[in-house]
């Protein structure tokens, strides 16, 4: 009995030890967002689109975590559409299309 309770009581003193060696502080939390990447005029295809609804209620997507309309202002240029896949923005007189996924050739019969 003494064997099994000193046999428990190094395991635990050793994981002990060891847990503060290779800490879980070290490791990277998932549920936090990746580090911000710098601002550009307008982010690149798919970059910060998260949700796109099209309905009789009107025309919704989430970009950058900001709930939009068409017409809307985000990272320096204007919601112009917003279909089932994709929302397109304008600066200027340039059109960037963000989209959920990507464009798929269509097949061929």
């Amino acid at each position: 009995m003494r064997f099994i309770l000193l046999m428990l009581l190094s395991l635990s003193a050793a994981a002990a030890a060891t847990a503060g060696a290779g800490s879980f502080e070290q490791l990277p939390d998932p549920t936090r967002p990746h580090a911000q990447r710098s601002e550009s005029a307008l982010p690149r295809a798919s970059q910060g689109l998260a949700y796109t609804q099209v309905g009789p209620a009107g025309r919704v997507a989430v970009i950058d975590g900001r709930r939009v309309r068409e017409g809307d202002r985000v990272s320096g240029g204007e919601v112009v559409a917003i279909g089932p896949f994709q929302v397109v923005l304008r600066e200027g007189g340039r059109e960037t299309v963000l989209r959920l996924m990507p464009e798929l050739p269509r097949e061929h019969k």
